[in-house]
């Protein structure tokens, strides 16, 4: 992501902030994040613009009778691999017709009264989401749940930001937005919806190790056909070979899945078999349209 020069407050702020980043080993500077006026634009390409929506979500807890309380939409558009366009996020409140406990108070900074009387506009969503190809959000088995279970509607395919890009393998440490944003140096306040929706979109719009944006690998990747396949049956002690295997624990479901190549299908079938005889391999195919629904 390519900068246009932020302001400092002064030029003996921005004299200190340089004296700091020169002894890197002893500093480390964080600046806010940029805003949309400071983030420079590639130029539109003539065909092939993909127009990512930046989806996150506050809720009334985690469980699949909890409700949505604040959602945000932000906006980036990609062309040959580069940020070519940006849109400030969207916000709107809904009453969930029930008190927030007090974790959610706390960590939102929300309360009854923030949201009472307060729905969210379908309208202005639907219109907003009009030029969307496919919707982003950091973790996607989390918002797709409550996107999906509030607006059956929106038909959009999704990617994840947190497992559809090779975080460690592009040299980053952190697995959460706060800590990879801070990798890029940069901070901000977390746990309200414009405001990590904003932040996961200057975070997929750094590049990556190739010099294409993040965003332009994340929907390469949606755009692949994987093949899902579960351990239905396995036995809990075989857990850690699972886990090791590169399987991963599915609570609601109950089972341990990978998703695979076509390619690779055969051979997962091949392990689970051999790994115990009561694991019955279920295999399933999956795209950007359901790779991230439970």
């Amino acid at each position: 992501m390519k900068l246009y020069d932020q302001p400092c407050a002064s030029a003996a702020m921005r004299l200190h902030v340089q004296a700091l980043e020169a002894r890197a080993e002893d500093y480390r500077v964080l600046h806010r994040l940029p805003h949309a006026d400071e983030i420079w634009l590639s130029p539109t390409p003539s065909t092939g613009a993909v127009t990512l929506g930046v989806i996150d979500c506050e809720t009334t807890g985690l469980t699949d009778t909890d409700r949505m309380v604040e959602l945000a939409l932000a906006k980036i558009v990609i062309g040959d691999g580069q940020v070519v366009d940006i849109k400030p996020p969207i916000s709107m409140l809904e009453d969930p017709c029930m008190p927030l406990s007090e974790d959610v108070r706390r960590v939102t900074g929300l309360n009854d009264e923030d949201l009472w009387g307060h729905s969210f506009d379908e309208n202005l969503l639907a219109t907003e989401l009009g030029d969307v190809d496919v919707l982003v959000a950091f973790n996607s088995a989390f918002d797709t749940r409550f996107v999906r279970q509030r607006f059956p509607h929106i038909r959009h395919p999704w990617i994840c930001a947190l497992w559809d890009f090779d975080w460690a393998g592009a040299g980053y440490q952190s697995r959460n937005q706060t800590g990879l944003l801070a990798e890029r140096g940069h901070f901000y306040t977390a746990h309200r919806a414009a405001a990590d929706a904003w932040a996961l979109l200057v975070l997929i719009a750094n590049p990556a190790p190739d010099g294409r944006a993040i965003a332009a690998h994340l929907v390469e990747r949606g755009q692949q056909i994987d093949v899902r396949v579960s351990a239905a049956g396995a036995p809990f002690h075989v857990k850690d070979d699972l886990k090791a295997a590169g399987y991963r624990w599915q609570p609601d479901r109950r089972v341990w899945r990978i998703d695979v190549a076509e390619a690779d299908a055969t051979a997962q079938v091949d392990f689970l078999r051999a790994l115990h005889p009561l694991i019955r391999p279920v295999v399933q195919e999956v795209d950007w349209y359901n790779r991230h629904c439970r």
